[in-house]
């Protein structure tokens, strides 16, 4: 009885996931015709000036910095990046805009919050450029496509057939955006981001270049390192999604085994969201390990905040992380670095061919790529909680 009765609920909450994401692609489709037809008409003068809409974490806009560089330096127009309010100061100090407009994407982006979602549809409808380019974005549902149709352009930039827009939002919905965006490249999946970035630009400006993950000299100078910690072992436990941390004792057991190895102090460091993680990675530390660990204590300023992030990976010896920003900070600056990492994207920013001082650690599974859906309700991105500690210690003494 009782596992007929488990088998109907399974089968009733099947029924009623396909519903509802068949509800939300009515939904979606409805609102993109909408946008395009009621709000994108043309008529206002356009401004010399491009427009980017990119729904941007830390990683994602780092990851991006060589693409925003050559429209800036190849288009010779002001640009203005309409993106998270989250990341307003690393904008501003990157000097690369000329203007920052800030979306609250997470209340935005879902249909929870209509309100907040079509006030920001009508305030970027006073928007005009003579280019609106939209970046890549996953885990959508439309509103980046909605902004780029009411932003008042003769020449609107999308990336068309991308596996998770497709993945998310049907096969129709796609269709409708090759056929309402003029200038459209398709996606690459067997390319990462970086490099589709880079063939992005060259359609954009007309101009060929070779893929460059770029630097960060542009937001320097940086808090010196400390003085006491000569070399150091940098490990960033945390993640913007809970769902991608790796586990607190597997990353302590990690590093206790690597620090003796390599005789490396230890720095464990994250964003004032993380502390929890961070401080529970410290207490399963051995009390031989704790005696050469500190935290990096977190700081309230932002921009203070993300610089002496930057500082910290920048002199590490070696970087132990999840898939998150930090990882691509590593990477433009050479660090020695062991991404720990699932499928759920897997391609586009993990494993990035062009970063030559990651090594990425992963168990591979027969559902990659399933854009952060992850089917497994009782273990969420299966994939990177049952990777062992001992698997990716293997793997490091490759680095």
């Amino acid at each position: 009885m009782f596992v007929a009765g488990r088998f109907i609920q399974e089968k009733l909450n099947s029924v009623l996931k396909k519903l509802k994401r068949f509800i939300r692609r009515i939904a979606e489709c409805a609102e993109l015709v909408f946008c395009k037809l009621f709000f994108g008409k043309s008529g206002r003068k356009c401004a010399g000036k491009i427009i980017l809409i990119q729904n941007s974490h830390l990683g994602d806009f780092v990851l991006s910095l060589p693409f925003f560089e050559r429209l800036k330096n190849e288009c010779k127009l002001p640009l203005v990046l309409v993106s998270d309010h989250r990341i307003r100061e690393l904008a501003d100090a990157s000097g690369i805009f000329d203007e920052f407009i800030g979306i609250d994407f997470k209340r935005a982006s879902s249909y929870k919050h209509l309100i907040c979602r079509w006030k920001t549809l009508i305030k970027l409808r006073k928007l005009s450029a003579e280019k609106a380019i939209q970046c890549f974005g996953v885990g959508k549902t439309g509103l980046e496509d909605c902004m780029l149709a009411v932003i008042k352009a003769p020449e609107k930039y999308v990336f068309v057939d991308n596996f998770y827009n497709v993945q998310r939002s049907g096969t129709f919905y796609e269709a409708l955006r090759v056929k309402f965006f003029n200038k459209a490249l398709p996606y690459r999946l067997e390319l990462s981001l970086a490099a589709n970035e880079n063939n992005f630009a060259t359609f954009i400006t007309g101009n060929e270049k070779t893929v460059d993950i770029g630097d960060l000299e542009m937001f320097e100078p940086l808090p010196p390192p400390d003085a006491d910690f000569r070399r150091y072992c940098l490990i960033i436990p945390g993640a913007d999604d809970p769902r991608r941390r790796w586990e607190a004792g597997k990353f302590a057991w990690l590093a206790s085994q690597v620090v003796a190895e390599q005789q490396l102090d230890l720095l464990i460091s994250g964003s004032p969201a993380e502390q929890e993680i961070v401080k529970k990675v410290y207490d399963l530390l051995p009390e031989e390990v704790q005696k050469k660990a500190q935290i990096r204590a977190a700081n309230g300023d932002k921009l203070a905040s993300i610089k002496q992030l930057m500082s910290d990976i920048k002199h590490a010896d070696l970087l132990l992380t999840n898939d998150t920003g930090p990882m691509h900070i590593a990477a433009k600056y050479g660090t020695r670095t062991l991404c720990i990492t699932g499928g759920w994207h897997w391609g586009i920013f993990a494993p990035c061919k062009e970063y030559k001082s990651v090594k990425f650690v992963n168990k591979e599974m027969s559902c990659y790529n399933c854009g952060s859906f992850c089917k497994y309700q009782t273990t969420p991105f299966k994939c990177l909680q049952e990777l062992s500690a001992e698997k990716v210690y293997e793997v490091q003494s490759d680095l």
